[in-house]
């Protein structure tokens, strides 16, 4: 992230620097009178904006939890935020927090939804997202975690028809773990598989990835998920980029999802976009992958995880594996 300062005369043209400067996602940390009339704003951006020539010194920090944008995906009003931070909406005036205030505040603004199926409490759970996220490996961890640490019943179903050899990868790691795997080749004959498997505690459909930008194809998806007693998790990778997220959690909207399986923690150590986007969009985390290991690199959504991953590194978040367990008093999907 980047944070400058501006010196204007009112907010108006104050505005107008920051926009010029920082661009439409640039956020209000602090605004105060200036020592000679007029005021100075501090603000800041992501770092992959262009930086201006004449920019001041930078430092990384994640933003305020204050900062919500709604769910799916929608832009919050940049006026009415710069608005309430410039002063025209009444705000106690206080110091910009420091770096770890930032990210502790965003950690607490994420919300959970731990995933925690229950025996002879039928569920079902689609995973959805773009292609190259993890998504079947993700039904496989979430199939095998709790087969073994609670002795779920489980079935998998794939309608993953479209990459060659996905379905087969589903069946292998469903042979393995003694979990009966079913392809459904048609949108209609979804409702008839899930109740073929009524009986079991938790029945997971791994579907077929799709581009966040082909609105049409995600529709397509939608009847395949017609069925109202499914419930979508949007799957992400935690190596995506700003723009991306955006418009994945804008696009697969449509879909309702209740929640996010948050995959590839591993495979980046800079967590802070995903991080801010998911406090700012109040989607809550449903589980967590870090790894290809099935189902050791698995964890359900937990705030200490969180914590420790983004405060102290994926050697401590790590120590969390095989012992996790669901906050009783965090939401439950």
């Amino acid at each position: 992230m980047k944070i400058r300062r501006f010196q204007a005369k009112d907010n108006s043209e104050a505005l107008t620097m920051i926009r010029n400067a920082l661009g439409e996602e640039a956020v209000i940390l602090s605004s105060r009178t200036g020592d000679n009339g007029g005021i100075e704003v501090t603000a800041a951006v992501d770092f992959d904006h262009d930086e201006p020539e004449d920019s001041a010194s930078t430092e990384t920090f994640v933003r305020p939890a204050t900062y919500r944008r709604p769910f799916p995906g929608k832009k919050a009003d940049f006026s009415r935020l710069m608005d309430y931070r410039l002063g025209k909406k009444k705000e106690p005036q206080t110091p910009a927090p420091d770096v770890s205030t930032y990210r502790r505040r965003v950690i607490d603004a994420i919300q959970l939804a731990p995933l925690r199926p229950e025996k002879h409490h039928p569920m079902v759970i689609a995973l959805v997202g773009p292609t190259g996220v993890g998504k079947t490996t993700t039904c496989a961890k979430i199939a095998a975690w709790f087969k073994i640490n609670q002795g779920l019943d489980i079935a998998l179903l794939s309608c993953d028809c479209y990459r060659i050899g996905a379905t087969e990868q589903l069946r292998t790691y469903g042979r393995i773990m003694g979990i009966p795997c079913e392809v459904v080749v048609k949108p209609e004959k979804m409702a008839g598989a899930i109740d073929r498997h009524h009986h079991r505690d938790l029945v997971i459909i791994d579907t077929t990835g799709r581009s966040p930008y082909d609105r049409e194809m995600i529709k397509e998806l939608g009847l395949w998920l017609a069925d109202d007693r499914i419930m979508p998790l949007l799957t992400m990778a935690a190596t995506a980029k700003k723009e991306d997220i955006e418009a994945t959690v804008g696009a697969y909207g449509i879909l309702e999802p209740r929640g996010v399986a948050l995959t590839k923690l591993d495979e980046t150590r800079t967590y802070a976009v995903m991080c801010r986007y998911l406090a700012a969009s109040g989607l809550p985390i449903a589980c967590m992958g870090l790894g290809q290991r099935v189902p050791e690199d698995f964890h359900p959504g937990s705030r200490e995880f969180l914590r420790d991953l983004f405060e102290k590194g994926m050697g401590d978040a790590r120590k969390h594996l095989n012992h996790s367990r669901p906050n009783p008093g965090e939401a439950r999907i």
